[in-house]
């Protein structure tokens, strides 16, 4: 426990003297080599930028969409991020489509073909991006101004014959001390295969200020909640887009283990999917609400990808006792494990630029790139099977995994 504290410790030093770095004009503009190993997988989306928050917050009552702006962001943890928009087609369109009714009697036709090519970037577009900052009961645990959180919303601007309103639902809970836009082509990705995709950032948490990891599951919950009453909310930017009954939750680091924690709890919640996620307490805190020792409480399908150089370096970013290995051994529904050995803990998000946690963590050989399509590749496949009933196979056992592993990529177990 003391290693997992002084880990979380030296990640806080490091963001402390981020935030100094920053305030005498450091610059953050990424290497030659870090923009050739940041470019996204997404062929017709751009890469998430930089944004520092501003001191204007979204709507707290109803979702709104709202223009790109061009401020940019270092992840301080310590400010309310102004949700991104960076991909924001006409909104007028938008708001002209005819919002299709819930459909209560699903057809077979919702079952994606076997032969779907999820390395592909999907067969939709995207809609304008739709933020929400609600105010969350303090129920959960929460208090005061901590009980806000922003939301962003990614969803396709129209479906097809089978991928088509309303739309299954995945939030998306990102890592200690990072920010949901450090995650944005997750999020545009699932978008394109036809969800809609919920990430969310807290309010106010700092290094030294964590958030208990029990209430931010509960937090989880309550967005679920909100997610399900503006789907029924006439003239809401939600209504009727949402199907409710289709739920999976995701995240990376910290993220990963609140999802498991929120599917403990909530029979709503269909599926898990984490990256690399640690069961580790928050900085001076004892980890008195274990998710992996809880996995016997959830009936929800489990998948993860673990990076092999997580657990390695001067103080590990994901401990071996609190691993994804750790989570896999102890899930008890169906589960799927990809391991990649040459990837470190941070090489997941869409950029390490001006990330000074970063820093604390290990990374391995494989390109920055590389780690995130195959843990995209992996989250869309999982969504499409849990959620959609789709067949697999090929990536569970089949060609596409046969390959990483031949290339030594990656190996894969399930059960």
């Amino acid at each position: 426990m003391s290693r997992q504290i002084t880990s979380y410790a030296l990640m806080a030093l490091l963001f402390l003297t981020s935030t100094t770095l920053l305030t005498h004009g450091c610059s953050t503009t990424p290497t030659t080599n870090e923009q050739t190993q940041e470019k996204t997988v997404t062929e017709s989306t751009k890469e998430a930028t930089q944004q520092e928050p501003s001191q204007q917050e979204p709507n707290q009552q109803e979702p709104t969409q709202q223009e790109p702006t061009q401020d940019t962001e270092a992840d301080a943890g310590m400010e309310a991020p102004q949700p991104d928009n960076t991909t924001t087609p006409d909104t007028t369109e938008v708001e002209k489509t005819p919002i299709p009714e819930p459909q209560k009697d699903a057809a077979p036709a919702d079952v994606p073909a076997s032969s779907e090519d999820y390395t592909q970037q999907g067969p939709l577009t995207l809609a304008a991006n739709t933020q929400a900052s609600p105010t969350l009961p303090t129920s959960t645990g929460c208090s005061g101004s901590k009980c806000k959180v922003f939301l962003n919303i990614d969803m396709p601007s129209a479906g097809n014959t089978t991928r088509k309103a309303p739309y299954p639902v995945i939030i998306f809970s990102n890592g200690f001390l990072l920010k949901a836009e450090r995650y944005k082509t997750y999020a545009e990705r699932l978008a394109k295969w036809g969800y809609v995709v919920v990430r969310w950032d807290t309010n106010q948490e700092s290094a030294f200020s964590a958030l208990a990891h029990n209430v931010l599951g509960k937090m989880l919950v309550a967005i679920v909640d909100w997610l399900d009453a503006e789907n029924k909310k006439a003239g809401s930017a939600l209504a009727g887009k949402l199907d409710m009954s289709k739920l999976m939750v995701a995240g990376h680091s910290r993220g990963g283990k609140i999802s498991a924690l929120a599917a403990q709890s909530d029979a709503r919640i269909k599926a898990i999917f984490g990256i690399d996620p640690v069961d580790s307490a928050p900085p001076g805190q004892t980890n008195t609400h274990s998710a992996i020792k809880n996995m016997n409480k959830t009936s929800a399908p489990f998948a993860t990808v673990g990076a092999g150089k997580s657990a390695g370096g001067f103080q590990p970013c994901a401990p071996a006792a609190d691993n994804y290995e750790k989570f896999f051994n102890a899930a008890t529904t169906k589960a799927w494990e990809i391991f990649l050995p040459e990837a470190g803990h941070m090489q997941f998000l869409d950029s390490q630029s001006g990330c000074f946690s970063c820093l604390a963590c290990s990374s391995g050989s494989l390109q920055d790139k590389e780690v995130r399509e195959i843990t995209q590749v992996a989250l869309i496949a999982w969504a499409e099977s849990t959620l959609r009933g789709a067949d697999i196979s090929t990536y569970i056992s089949g060609s596409w995994i046969q390959t990483l592993t031949q290339k030594g990529t990656a190996t894969s177990r399930s059960k």
